[in-house]
């Protein structure tokens, strides 16, 4: 958390925070529309069906947001599975 520096302070940092928010939401609104308007065009430029296209991108838009929360495997570590 900022330190506070009066209030003239506290409100540059207010006002600098949800700029920072607003314009990560863009970036993200945008590269999402960026990213699967480009799979759909190159996937349909390999001649697969719309079908096949769509069900990949709500395929992969529903298990990306949980990927990162995913436990990475340590090295020399035995995987689930062969316990």
């Amino acid at each position: 958390m900022r330190a506070a520096r009066g209030a003239r302070g506290y409100g540059a940092a207010v006002l600098l925070d949800v700029a920072q928010l607003l314009l990560g939401g863009l970036f993200l609104y945008f590269g999402a529309e960026w990213l699967v308007k480009g799979s759909a065009g190159l996937a349909l430029a390999f001649g697969l069906r719309p079908l096949v296209v769509g069900l990949t991108v709500v395929a992969y838009g529903t298990s990306a947001p949980s990927t990162p929360s995913a436990p990475a495997p340590r090295a020399g570590a035995a995987s689930r599975a062969s316990r």
